[in-house]
């Protein structure tokens, strides 16, 4: 392509004045700044070369043609708004060079399914919302910084995959909103449900995904726990009110004498027990938890008894 379609100054591509259609930006680029291409919506694909390193806020912004996208390996930062309401990109390879995605980078674009390589580190609020068509997620590196809301309103998501050491990229992305929790379910890499933190998050996400209900009654005991650490009572409420989770004598007691609970949610905790069942229900389970204790004593001291007759 003409270099006369490009304005670049000190490695800086400013402004595209082209008619659009494919797009290959000159070599010796570095930098494309602020809105380059921004509405320029006769654009059908843009190759950007190898040693581009940052994409400007609104780079590509409204530019409603552009199909196809190549990102090169040298690229380092995606800032916000870069391809905002690119509505017929629908596939994106992020270089594993990258390692900030900006605030509504990629919202309203086609993407269906997204990986987030190793290397990204921060991934800015509402990075992928509004984005209808994604359905998978798969996030590869463990996240140092993590927005709200990454991905908002991505109605059709079904999972979200991490391949993680621990679980504190999954609790940053619940403890912002970003989706709701069953995304997460056994997709989680390493699988078992240990390694799974389950977050309740607001009535909006049970509404728009009811699927979570199922999900949040069988890691019931796995959500309590986290919201005692949190201290979230509303969440609590909002757990037995709204999808209808119910707890056991035994999950309330473990809950309350395992897991440092304040005050305000130990009294909690104690009001739906009573609520929940009545004094005689809690004495006679009382009773059985210290015949449990009594009867297991008692085996223990046969088993010995057992065992030194056969010496």
């Amino acid at each position: 392509m003409d270099d006369k379609y490009f304005i670049i100054r000190d490695e800086i591509l400013l402004k595209y004045v082209g008619v659009g259609g494919d797009v290959t930006i000159p070599d010796g680029v570095k930098y494309i700044a602020n809105s380059a291409f921004f509405a320029c919506q006769d654009i059908t694909s843009v190759t950007i070369p190898n040693g581009v390193i940052y994409i400007g806020e609104y780079a590509f912004s409204n530019c409603f043609g552009l199909s196809s996208v190549f990102l090169p390996n040298s690229l380092k930062t995606i800032s916000d708004y870069a391809f905002y309401s690119c509505g017929k990109l629908s596939s994106i390879t992020i270089p594993t060079s990258v390692i900030t995605i900006g605030s509504y980078a990629f919202s309203y674009s086609a993407i269906t399914d997204l990986t987030i390589p190793e290397s990204v580190e921060r991934l800015k609020a509402l990075a992928f919302s509004n984005c209808y068509n994604l359905k998978k997620v798969l996030i590869k590196g463990k996240l140092k910084d993590v927005g709200s809301k990454v991905f908002a309103r991505c109605d059709n998501l079904e999972k979200i995959i991490m391949s993680i050491p621990d679980n504190s990229n999954i609790f940053a992305l619940a403890s912002t909103r970003v989706v709701p929790l069953y995304y997460f379910d056994s997709c989680l890499e390493p699988e078992s449900k240990e390694n799974t933190v389950f977050y309740w998050l607001c009535e909006e996400d049970l509404e728009r995904c009811p699927k979570y209900e199922a999900y949040a009654k069988n890691a019931k005991t796995i959500i309590l726990k986290r919201l005692i650490e949190e201290e979230r009572p509303i969440a609590f409420k909002n757990m037995i009110e709204k999808i209808g989770i119910e707890f056991t004598i035994d999950e309330l007691d473990e809950a309350i004498e395992n897991h440092h609970c304040s005050p305000s949610m130990i009294a909690l905790l104690l009001d739906y027990k009573r609520s929940r069942f009545t004094q005689q229900e809690i004495n006679a389970r009382e009773e059985e938890k210290i015949a449990e204790v009594f009867n297991t004593s008692d085996a223990s001291t046969d088993k010995n008894h057992t065992a030194k007759k056969s010496k």
